[in-house]
């Protein structure tokens, strides 16, 4: 396992240098390169990967393959349509960087303290809850959920066991899907973002009205939580109820900054804003972490860190390889010329289209269908009418239609997670915010339409 993991780690490095070098270059050659590679990390990445992707996969490289070779293209041709979600690999390859700085700053422990931060009913709890949340995953995604439930663990313990286990599904998985769409480093965004041809920056006054929208709605749900009192023993810790704020709008400003100077960095150099922020993350990050005197210990954890989460990368490498190799294929064809009069016949009643949409995608998330191969495949199917609808309408759409499921897919990472520190059915959890996640991707869809 240990010879697996260090070819994955130099593979996967490999990888992301010789895309993101070629942004600049340009070069054929280079870009056959880095389709070679990215087909050796395929065998690599199927060992000890999850089985829905792997055989998702399977199905993906299949048909891909069986497009290939009926198309009658070259075999030189070949791995370079491997390189087509190398941008997406990049930034994923580059975020645990961002995570270890709030690790190594010691953030989440001071939002933590926050949290517990004197409250006297659970609504009050809920909204702090929901809060610190909310920035912790933009920063950490999954690795926000077990922190914040285990900071959760004093406040509730007098309660019963099933208030305090929906109180943290709630909580807590809510603010992770309202925090997550508008966040410059979620990787649904880079996909829709590439399906649909809008730049991140167009997207964001949307993606953030619609999330403070939410946060507004979701605390006002919380407002049940009311007659349920808390014990006076969570009260403020002496002199740190100034400090704690400080940290948190420290954060907030950090995150803008890194979306400004990424901007700039794409205006300059002329190239996508997401390949900017996959360049920029490293250096703003050691540049962080000196201006907080963290400098020397954020570089050792980060470089032993870096040993242990590359190879974990094996799961999105798997299916975005495959997936990047099967879009390739689809759009070398003819395939979607088939679809483009029954889709335009849909375009005409966008709002049964979008509610099709919608639907479709909490569904599939329901029978353990994963929601970035629902929104690859729909942003696929959706090609022909980019020139019929306003694109900016679709990408908003598929973000909030498919995000919704981090509150409720019985079978997402977030439930998963949530169930394993719970022992609650994941079943129970999802029926605790299925309406909630109706409620996301409905006021998704009328945002959508809004700009249509």
């Amino acid at each position: 396992m240990l010879a697996i993991d260090t070819l994955r780690r130099w593979l996967y490095t490999l990888l992301v240098l010789f895309y993101m070098g070629n942004l600049f270059l340009d070069s054929p050659h280079l870009a056959w390169i880095t389709g070679g590679i990215a087909i050796l990390c395929l065998p690599l990445s199927y060992p000890g990967s999850i089985r829905t992707f792997q055989a998702v996969s399977l199905v993906f490289l299949t048909v891909g393959l069986i497009l290939f070779i009926t198309s009658g293209m070259s075999w030189t041709q070949f791995p370079t349509f491997f390189t087509s979600t190398g941008l997406i690999l990049s930034l994923l390859y580059m975020l645990p960087w961002i995570n270890n700085l709030i690790t190594v700053g010691r953030y989440e422990q001071h939002l933590g303290r926050l949290l517990k931060n004197g409250t006297r009913h659970l609504a009050s709890l809920y909204r702090r809850t929901s809060l610190v949340s909310y920035v912790l995953c933009i920063f950490l995604f999954f690795a926000s959920i077990p922190l914040v439930h285990r900071v959760l663990q004093k406040p509730l313990s007098g309660l019963q066991e099933s208030l305090r286990h929906r109180f943290a599904s709630e909580s807590i998985l809510r603010a992770f899907s309202i925090a997550t769409v508008w966040s410059p480093v979620e990787v649904f965004i880079v996909v829709a973002s590439g399906a649909t041809g809008v730049a991140y920056p167009e997207l964001l006054p949307y993606l953030l009205l619609f999330s403070v929208v939410m946060l507004a709605i979701d605390w006002l749900l919380a407002q049940r939580y009311r007659k349920h009192s808390l014990k006076p023993a969570v009260t403020p810790t002496p002199g740190g109820a100034t400090a704690r704020p400080g940290k948190l709008l420290q954060l907030i400003a950090a995150l803008f900054l890194l979306i400004g100077m990424s901007n700039l960095l794409t205006d300059w150099l002329s190239i996508d804003f997401f390949a900017a922020i996959t360049l920029f993350i490293l250096p703003f990050c050691l540049i962080w972490a000196l201006l907080i005197r963290r400098g020397k210990a954020y570089w050792k954890y980060s470089l032993l860190a870096w040993k242990k989460q590359v190879p974990g990368l094996h799961n999105l490498a798997l299916l975005f390889l495959s997936l990047g190799f099967f879009n390739r294929m689809v759009e070398e064809t003819d395939i979607l010329s088939y679809l483009q009069g029954p889709l335009l016949s849909l375009a005409e009643t966008p709002v049964l289209l979008f509610v099709l949409i919608q639907l479709s995608a909490i569904l599939l998330a329901l029978v353990g269908f994963h929601p970035l191969v629902t929104l690859g495949l729909q942003g696929l199917l959706l090609q022909p009418l980019l020139d019929t609808l306003n694109p900016l309408s679709l990408a908003v759409l598929l973000l909030t239609a498919n995000l919704a499921s981090d509150a409720s897919g019985t079978y997402n990472t977030t439930v998963a997670m949530m169930t394993q520190l719970t022992r609650e059915s994941p079943y129970r959890i999802t029926r605790w915010n299925i309406g909630f996640a109706l409620l996301y991707s409905s006021v998704g869809t009328a945002f959508a339409l809004w700009l249509l």
